[in-house]
This record gives structure tokens, sequence and C-alpha cells, in this order.
């Protein structure tokens, strides 16, 4: 060894290698997939005709749809409810995975967490279709204006505006902090390759080399999103329930919508991720990292969510059959003849009766039958969101508006134009990023070889003395074995670790156990949440007193739709300050930047641990050679 940073030494692999977990997972990235691109370019073809009809629609007006008096919500609507359900399955679903350490989640979660992405964009693009003058939608943002007037919080749709922006942001956040490992791997893969891609990758990635302090930060951000996540998503159904159930209309007033459309969302959520679960297993041979049981265990909750749909189904029907209120009468008997019967036949088969017929078996948990059923799920919840519309609208409490609706080639054509737009998003993601989380599956990898390797896991890492004829080494290691064994060699040799950097989190080794403060990230989460509140407070009050709009009896300055603009604020700064404070924990935590063959040695999942000694003979000692 000399006195300078020595070049890397190699120990050798261990049987209990986890370096090339997910490789594959990296390498899919960098060749060329014909089958992929192909799909990618139908897909996009298939949204461009929601595009060229949407066009359409803005060119001739409204009246090319067939929505009409009094059926003045129809298809926009219907897919609207559909695609903010859908996004339900992701974030939702990977929140409550991580917050009950559910270690089968690791393969599954970043499927979920795009699902719900690309679900919402989509879904958000119906109001703006459905208001016929889409360069008007600026009405909906409280700014200072010339014509005096601000949103008015009173209404259910402007708490959807607010909701799903938290919702949206919240979830585009807790997509993109868990990447930055992952970015960070392609980027140190590609190292030797140089040019734009790297380029990009580099930017992206933040600087993150994989210190302690990072994946503190890291780990402490994810945590804090998974547990604000799963209330807001709650809450954004719960919203978009409320603009039904805050009307009059025969058959919408009801205080059981909320938990309905929450347990409905999460019902199509499921199957919507199981089906690209299912494509994607096949189209990228990824069987063994999405395996049976995980699927068994997903189609476990499949079937839970199938009783409880069922349940609310029928609670809602039975009450609204029993009551005897005329107008609800009126629309029920709607329901039970025609064409609504057909449909309301066709929701309970393939929503209730087929799944019940296959998920109770293990056969039927398996990837085909899961896909199968949840295909059949999926159209069935779009015929749920029509049969609440529909013949509600269709038959108004004053009988002389009695009316009609049939859709019109342009609204079928968005629809079909919207399937094919998520499926574009999701593949271009697939195109451009790891769909299944890298760094995870080696984390669990790491966790089950190493958890009873030794009673005491703790792991110094030092600060460096600073001397500058210290004897200094990078050292490659194969295992947290072969890591446990340098830090008790360094020790007998007087010398001491003072870096690490990995690609996954190392058992044992955490920020509070480097020479760094680690950033406090809760302590950023609550400052953000009481800004975020306080400012959501300010802007729902002072713009009722300065738009004094007298709505239904109601006060001017109302409790609850303050109370609900102030949660989703508080949300929203919760959400924001988190991820200001684990940027700041990854950018104040950088490592030198190492050689491109060191990098692309780390990205198979090597770690490298710094030693550090007085004199070179020392730093012989520590690292054995």
């Amino acid at each position: 060894m000399t006195d300078s940073q020595a070049s890397l030494v190699s120990t050798s692999k261990a049987d209990a290698d986890f370096s090339d977990a997910g490789g594959p997972l990296i390498d899919h990235l960098l060749r060329w997939r014909p089958r992929l691109a192909t799909a990618t370019v139908f897909a996009g073809l298939v949204a461009l005709l929601m595009f060229v009809c949407w066009g359409i629609q803005i060119k001739y007006g409204l009246g090319v749809a067939g929505i009409n008096r009094p059926v003045f919500w129809g298809f926009y609507i219907i897919t609207f409810v559909f695609w903010i359900g859908i996004s339900h399955a992701g974030t939702l679903i990977s929140a409550i995975l991580r917050v009950t350490g559910a270690g089968w989640r690791r393969p599954v979660t970043r499927c979920a967490e795009a699902v719900t992405v690309f679900a919402l964009c989509v879904g958000g693009i119906f109001p703006l279709i459905h208001l016929g003058r889409p360069w008007v939608f600026f009405y909906m943002i409280p700014y200072p204006n010339d014509r005096m007037l601000w949103p008015n919080f009173r209404s259910p749709l402007v708490w959807d505006m607010v909701a799903i922006t938290t919702y949206l942001t919240g979830s585009l956040l807790y997509l993109s902090l868990p990447l930055l490992p992952d970015l960070a791997l392609v980027r140190d893969r590609i190292a030797s390759q140089g040019g734009l891609r790297h380029k990009v990758f580099s930017a992206l990635s933040l600087g993150w080399r994989g210190t302690p302090g990072q994946w503190h930060g890291l780990d402490q951000g994810i945590k804090i999103l998974a547990v604000a996540i799963i209330p807001v998503a709650i809450s954004v159904h719960t919203i978009v329930s409320w603009d039904f159930a805050m009307t009059q209309v025969p058959g919408w007033k009801s205080t059981i919508f909320g938990p309905y459309f929450v347990v409905g969302a999460i019902y199509s959520g499921i199957a919507m991720l199981l089906i690209a679960m299912a494509l994607l297993r096949r189209g990228l041979q990824l069987s063994t990292v999405l395996h049976d049981r995980l699927f068994n265990n997903l189609g476990l909750l499949f079937l839970a969510m199938t009783l409880l749909w069922g349940y609310f189904t029928f609670s809602e029907h039975l009450t609204t059959w029993y009551a005897g209120d005329l107008a609800e009468q009126i629309v029920h008997h709607r329901l039970m003849q025609g064409g609504s019967l057909m449909v309301l036949i066709a929701m309970v088969v393939v929503n209730v009766v087929i799944p019940l017929a296959v998920l109770p078996f293990r056969w039927g948990r398996r990837p085909l039958p899961l896909a199968l059923v949840s295909c059949g799920v999926v159209v069935g919840m779009w015929l749920e969101r029509w049969i609440i519309v529909v013949p509600s609208l269709s038959a108004p409490r004053l009988t002389f508006f009695e009316g009609s609706y049939s859709p019109t080639w342009i609204e079928i054509g968005i629809l079909i134009g919207s399937a094919g737009l998520f499926a574009f998003l999701y593949l271009l993601f697939m195109q451009l990023l790891p769909i299944v989380s890298v760094w995870e599956i080696r984390e669990g990898l790491i966790e089950d070889e190493h958890a009873q390797a030794a009673e005491d896991h703790s792991l110094e890492v030092a600060e460096p003395s600073g001397v500058p004829d210290a004897s200094v080494a990078s050292v490659v290691l194969a295992t947290v074995a072969d890591l446990r064994t340098l830090q008790v060699s360094a020790a007998d040799a007087d010398a001491k670790i003072v870096g690490l950097r990995s690609s996954a989190p190392l058992p044992g080794v955490t920020a509070a156990q480097t020479h760094r403060r680690p950033v406090p990230v809760l302590r950023f989460a609550l400052i953000g949440a009481l800004l975020g509140g306080l400012g959501a407070f300010l802007l729902a009050s002072r713009s009722a007193l300065a738009y004094p709009l007298p709505t239904g009896g109601m006060e001017i300055v109302a409790g609850p739709p303050v109370a609900i603009v102030t949660y989703e604020g508080t949300a929203l700064g919760l959400i924001l300050a988190t991820v200001f404070a684990v940027v700041l924990a990854v950018r104040r935590d950088k490592d030198v930047v190492v050689s491109d063959e060191l990098a692309s040695r780390l990205a198979t999942g090597e770690i490298l641990a710094t030693v550090e000694a007085e004199s070179p003979e020392q730093l012989t000692m520590a690292v054995g050679r």
C-alpha cells in the first residue's frame, strides 16, 4: 500500500453472494427490446385517438357528446371516477405494505406506485374534457385576478381539485424518492460509456452514492411519506364520492358513499395492478422476481376486497329498496329493467360471482387466472360507475325532466384512447426506468442471509483523521459477512473504516453510527405540515371573506370545507418538506467520485469500504493483503 488513496482491493465472493441480485432488471434497460417498443408505439396510436376525438369536440363544441338534459354527466365523469379509483392500486397498497413491514412487498412496490401516478394523470384530464372549454380551467386556481373572483371552497368540485393535486404530487414524489438508488445503479453501470444517457441519469440520481447518511435520510423519508399518503389516498376517493353524495339527486344522497367508493377504488386498483404484474412477468421474463407467492398473497387480498365490495353493494341496494322513498324507488325500478338490468347483472357476475368461484382456490391465485379475473373486475368496476351515474340522472326528482343517455363515438373514442394513454405511459416508464425496485430486492436478500449471522450487527464508520500522510485504501467486498470481517481486522490493526458505500441498506449500519449528523427529516416534515396547514386555512377562510358567495344557506366561512382544505394543505406541506429534507440529506452526504471501473462493480451489488490507518503496515494488516 502507498500513503495515498490506494487502488481497489477485492475480496473473494462467498457462497452467500447477493451481488448479482437485480442485475437483469438493470441490464434490460440497456438493450433494444423490439416487442416492448412495438407495444409502446401501438399504445401511443390508441392514445392518439383520445386526443383526436377531444380535438373534434373542442372544434365543434360539447354538443358532439351524448350528454344532455338532465343527464349532464356521462362517459367523461364515469371514466374520471374509474381512473381515480384505479390510482388507489399503487401508492395506497405500497404504503400499507411498507408500514406493516410485509417483506414480500419488495418486487411489487414500484409497479404499484407507477400505476397510481399514470392513472391519476389520465383521470385528471377528464374534468378538462367535460369542461368543454378547457382553456378556462384556471378559474379553479386560487390566485388574485382582476375579476375579484375566487374558487368556491364550499364546493366538492373544488375539494376534488385540491385533493387530486395533493395526491398526484405525493404519489409522484413517493415514486421518485425510492428511484434514486436505482437511478444511481444505472448511472454506475454505464459509467464507462459516457454520453447523453449517463449525463441524464447522473442528473436524476442527485449525486446518490449509497452512504449510510443517504440511506438513513431515504429510509426516514419513505416511512414518513408512507404514513402520510394513506389518509391522503382515502380522502381523495372519499371527496370524489362527495361530488355525488352532497347533491339531492335520487340514489346519490347517501352516507355510505364515502367508504363504498374507497372500497371500490381499492378493488379496481388491485385488479389493474395484477394485470400489470402478469404482463411484466410474462413480457420481461421476471418469474423469479414476480413469483407465485407474491401473486398468491395479492390474490388473497383481492378475495377479501371482493367480499367487502359485494357487502357494500348489497347494503347500498338493500337500503334503497327497503326505504320506500318515491324518487329513489323510480331510479331503482329503472335499474331493474331494460339495458340497465343487463349492465347490473354483468357487473355482479364479473365483480362477485366469477372472483368467488376462482379466488378461494390456490390454482385460482396463479398469475394467469388472476389476470383474467382482474380483467373482468376492471370492466365491472367501470360498469359500476355507469350504474351510479346514468340511472340517477335520467330520473330526477322533477319527473317531467326525465331523459335518457346514449354515448356518441366521440365519447367512446376518448374512453378507448384513455386506456391507450395509460398503457403508453406505463410502457414508456418500463423502457426508461427500472420497473422493479432493485435495491429493495437486494435489501431483502441481505436481511434474509444475515439476520442470524451475529448478535451484534452494529458497525461504526469513523471520521477521517484529515492527516495528509495517512494511508487509505478502498476495499471492495462481496458480502456483509466480508464487511464484518474487515471491521474486526481493522480494529486489530488500529485502523478504522472511514467510508462506506453500498447499493442497498446494510444491516446495523445507520447514519447514527457515522461521524456525520443526520438530517432531521421528521422535524422538516412537521414544520412543513404546520406551514402547509396554516397556509391552506388562511387561503380557504380569507377567500370566502373576499368572495362572500352565499351557497345553500351555509355561512360564509363554514367549518367543514375549511377543515377539508386545511387537511389537504397540511398533507401537501408535509410531503414537500419531507422530500426537501431527503434531497438535502443526499446532497450533503455525497462521497468522493470513484473510477468508472469501481463504479461498475458497485452497481452489481458489491460494497465499498474505505479504510484509514496511520502507516502502510497497519493498513496492510487491516485489509489482509
